[in-house]
């Protein structure tokens, strides 16, 4: 089994990156995986999060490819969910509910399940790399965009959640089966003591955001029980 680990990293805050990216590697090399950073754009006229969509031809020679966000840590402790879920199975964290932020179109009438990717985390096969099949012109979708009032508070716009909106629609369009680590792999454990396996916080500057992953970072670093309880400032995103 061929497996990549992916993240993105167009000039990303090199002390974000310094307390991500060790764990990454850490996970990558337990899993057996190659770990690639995309530092390089292949889409200069679009939105750099249209750069995610390079996983398209990354993941051609790989059974399984796993993308994780710069500024997301993965625990040590999380187990190889390639090992967990089918290759017909594309992975998230979580998801949102479509309409929440997005325009029907449809594809998503067709599919009725409503999936709002959150692309932060994903994993998927050589079987359905169509998850990040690319679009020709990425933005023509974005007035189908409509950020929820946390996102638009802080400044983002539709160009900001297009690549969430382009994977739910490559979800619906070709019909691909989804899971979550949420609602499956947590789904055995008291809420208030599951594991933690990532770690992710969006819509903070990036002061905020270095202050949680030091706190992330010291939480796992200090942790003496295989199922601590949640840090009070954790949230799921």
């Amino acid at each position: 089994m061929k497996k990549l680990l992916v993240t993105l990293d167009i000039n990303y805050n090199k002390n974000i990156t310094g307390i991500t990216y060790p764990y990454m590697r850490s996970y990558a090399n337990k899993i057996d995986a190659d770990f690639k950073i995309i530092t390089e754009r292949k889409f200069e006229d679009q939105p750099v999060n249209i750069e995610k969509f390079q996983l398209y031809e990354l993941s051609k020679d790989y059974d399984w490819t796993i993308f994780i966000d710069a500024d997301a840590l993965i625990h040590p402790n999380c187990p190889d969910v390639t090992e967990v879920y089918e290759k017909d199975t594309v992975i998230f964290n979580s998801y949102d509910l479509y309409p929440l932020r997005f325009k029907q179109n449809n594809y998503t009438r067709r599919d009725k399940r409503n999936i709002g990717a959150s692309t932060w985390f994903n994993v998927f096969s050589d079987w359905t790399r169509h998850l990040w099949k690319p679009y020709t012109n990425p933005t023509e979708y974005v007035n189908e965009i409509f950020p929820i009032n946390k996102e638009t508070n802080f400044g983002y716009s539709s160009h900001h959640i297009l690549d969430d909106y382009l994977v739910s629609r490559n979800i619906a369009k070709y019909g691909l089966k989804v899971k979550t680590l949420i609602h499956d792999a947590y789904s055995s454990y008291p809420k208030d003591g599951h594991p933690l396996f990532l770690f992710h916080q969006y819509c903070i500057n990036e002061k905020e955001k270095f202050k949680y992953l030091k706190e992330c970072d010291e939480y796992i670093k200090n942790q003496h029980h295989q199922y601590s309880q949640t840090l009070s400032s954790i949230t799921y995103q």
